[in-house]
């Protein structure tokens, strides 16, 4: 993974801490994990995680608070919070420096050699630590485990294998997102390799299968009157009604009445 992958990932395992979730990017563990993430616009994330002997299924109860946090810039000082606009907009530096042009290269090469922390990742989360707000301790969640089968196990993830997973970019986007729209990620920690692919609202040629290994997995949950990614079936019916041309009469001032001489 590139160094601004890699560190959104990490990033992205704090706000798993709310569902006490590992984060499965630093290791291999002991049997391989699937991880389904479904982050709705209005309400709270769902997870589904997929191992040998069962599926879990955690859901945030009803009227939780909304867990993204916002930063509190006030507890930092001016050099930090213009440190931190910096790093959120243009980290990692030295990367994001080839897109910039010669002028603004410039200012940002001087800011390095004055700021050499703006390069550190690890002052990066500092700040970010030091500007967001922590985990609150009333977020709950419900729990669910059903358990599965070795077949069906194996169906899944020959699914998800077979769905192109593996080779998709990270991100997959639309030319067009619609408003209040949600996103999906689906994680895998096996023996061999580490995977994430984040995708947004509507399929493509390329996305569609694995749209649809992820809605058979959320099938599975029994979560489908939560989560609807994909729908088999036809397509709806062209209800376009074809309205023929109606002639108009044609219409005609009145003529004004003339005034009387008096």
């Amino acid at each position: 993974m590139s160094q601004k992958d890699s560190f959104m990932m990490t990033d992205f395992a704090s706000f798993n801490k709310e569902f006490d979730e590992p984060n499965l990017s630093l290791r291999p563990l002991p049997a391989a994990v699937f991880r389904f993430l479904y982050s709705p616009a209005l309400s709270s994330p769902i997870f589904i995680i997929l191992k040998e002997d069962e599926i879990v299924t955690k859901k945030g109860r009803p009227g939780n608070p909304d867990i993204s946090m916002s930063p509190d810039t006030s507890l930092l000082t001016p050099l930090e919070r213009l440190h931190l606009r910096v790093l959120e907009r243009y980290f990692p530096l030295a990367d994001t420096l080839q897109n910039f042009t010669a002028r603004r290269r410039r200012i940002a090469d001087s800011m390095g050699r004055l700021y050499p922390q703006l390069y550190s990742p690890v002052y990066y989360r500092q700040l970010l630590d030091k500007a967001y707000v922590g985990k609150r301790p009333y977020f709950t969640y419900t729990i669910n485990r059903t358990k599965i089968t070795p077949a069906k196990y194996r169906q899944l993830v020959q699914q998800i294998n077979a769905s192109g997973y593996w080779r998709l970019p990270r991100y997959n986007y639309c030319a067009e997102l619609g408003f209040d729209g949600y996103s999906f990620t689906l994680e895998a920690n096996t023996a061999k390799k580490y995977n994430v692919v984040t995708a947004i609202q509507c399929s493509t040629d390329s996305t569609l299968p694995f749209f649809k290994a992820c809605q058979q997995l959320v099938s599975e949950a029994h979560m489908d009157n939560d989560i609807l990614i994909y729908r088999e079936g036809p397509s709806l019916p062209d209800t376009t009604h074809v309205i023929a041309d109606t002639p108009l009469p044609e219409v005609k001032e009145e003529p004004k009445p003339r005034k009387k001489r008096r």
